[in-house]
């Protein structure tokens, strides 16, 4: 959601870490909804130099919102479940 994004973009500019972009995805479909692009060499050592030289952008787009609803009423669900499962056993 934008509240904690713009929090995590205040901290990373407070502290000066570079920022990165991510998905906290639940289920496949909210995969690479945050990017990162990395001007650097296709190489892991010049990808993580590049990370932390600052040589970052992210980018995205907020999570749909029927994709946030589905991973909080699914994570609901489980632990109603497990609840219950808990409650028998």
């Amino acid at each position: 959601t934008k509240a904690p994004n713009e929090r995590a973009v205040r901290y990373a500019l407070e502290k000066g870490i570079t920022a990165v972009a991510g998905s906290d995805a639940h289920s496949a479909d909210a995969v690479g909804f945050g990017v990162t692009e990395v001007k650097a060499h296709r190489d892991v050592a010049s990808v993580l130099d590049g990370i932390r030289n600052g040589h970052t952008e992210c980018s995205g787009q907020r999570t749909p919102p029927q994709t946030y609803i589905y991973q909080i009423s699914n994570g609901f669900m489980k632990r109603v479940l497990k609840e219950r499962l808990n409650d028998k056993g």
